[in-house]
């Protein structure tokens, strides 16, 4: 539960480096929607688990994932992280309940 509770350091953050307070509503919007995906990847990443086991190389790409959906200021990077996000979402959501995880 500690891993997951990690988000309690992360949002603090987003608030001081985004207009996430100050901005217009749409700002905030998708400063809000980037970074439920983040804090999804990270969690992720920390606990090893998306909705299936994940293994370590997985966890990696996963955590620059959410750390690119958190990154201030460049959309692209944001997109792009969001796009990864998914596509490994996608890739868990597939693999059989009882697939071993690779390394």
């Amino acid at each position: 539960s500690w891993k997951l509770a990690k988000g309690l350091y992360i949002v603090p953050v987003i608030m001081a480096y985004t207009p996430f307070l100050a901005g217009d509503p749409l700002v905030a919007l998708r400063i809000f929607a980037l970074s439920v995906f983040g804090v999804y990847a990270l969690a992720a990443a920390l606990q090893g688990c998306m909705e299936r086991p994940i293994g370590w190389i997985e966890r990696g790409v996963i955590a620059v994932a959410g750390i690119a959906c958190l990154w201030p200021g460049d959309i692209l990077v944001n997109l792009a992280g969001v796009a990864a996000v998914i596509l490994f979402l996608i890739l868990n959501l597939r693999k059989p309940l009882g697939a071993p995880v690779p390394p």
